[in-house]
């Protein structure tokens, strides 16, 4: 196996085994399945499985198989067919995922077509429509992004969260369209349609929202 740093301008495939520090500036084919302690994509890169510590993708990657990695760091595009695991994710830029994704921490500040999310925290900033079949947390907080980031990613008008159902101990928010909310305590804030909030201590609505099935579980 090897344990070697790597780093890559053309276009080139990479054996499988165990690296070090690994950085992709052409484009790359991973033959096989990885294990890194840094990871960083600035080309493009197609991998099967991969193991690391840190994965920073500027450019554009591709996982084949299953992706489990300690930080997550997207300012470009990913592109996952199976489950991703992470302690903590941060999206900047593009993520679309077939499978579970796993996570202590999800922030998003990008964009994302998810079909299961799982984490103990999620906060997400909409800086463009996203996308989520499920999500189940302990917290999850989504809104509009930030004025601090509206000169870098436009207006943030008419962008928003499409979720399936959202499921959280503590749930707040905006411009979120959901079939079913379920939580302890619920607070929907302004430019929301949600069909059914079940929640079990409070619901906040706000006037500009619309719940159609409020339901509180006892």
């Amino acid at each position: 196996m090897n344990n070697h740093d790597v780093r890559i301008m053309g276009e080139s495939s990479l054996s499988g085994g165990v690296y070090g520090k690994v950085k992709i500036m052409g484009s790359v084919w991973a033959q096989d399945d990885l294990e890194a302690e840094k990871i960083r994509v600035f080309g493009t890169a197609e991998f099967r499985s991969l193991k690391a510590g840190e994965l920073k993708v500027a450019g554009t990657a591709r996982f084949e198989g299953s992706l489990n990695v300690r930080m997550l760091d997207i300012t470009g595009s990913v592109d996952a067919l199976e489950t991703i695991k992470a302690h903590e994710i941060k999206l900047y830029g593009s993520l679309t995922a077939k499978k579970e994704v796993i996570a202590e921490k999800f922030l998003a500040k990008g964009t994302f077509e998810l079909s299961s999310l799982n984490a103990n925290d999620v906060r997400i900033e909409l800086a463009d429509t996203c996308r989520v079949e499920e999500i189940g947390a302990e917290n999850v907080k989504v809104g509009p992004i930030s004025m601090f980031n509206l000169a870098f990613f436009g207006s943030s008008h008419k962008k928003s969260l499409r979720a399936g159902i959202i499921e959280a101990d503590n749930i707040e928010l905006s411009n979120t369209a959901a079939q079913t909310v379920k939580g302890i305590q619920v607070i929907i804030g302004p430019c929301c349609e949600i069909g059914t909030v079940e929640y079990q201590d409070s619901l906040k609505v706000h006037p500009g929202s619309t719940v159609k099935n409020p339901l509180k579980i006892k």
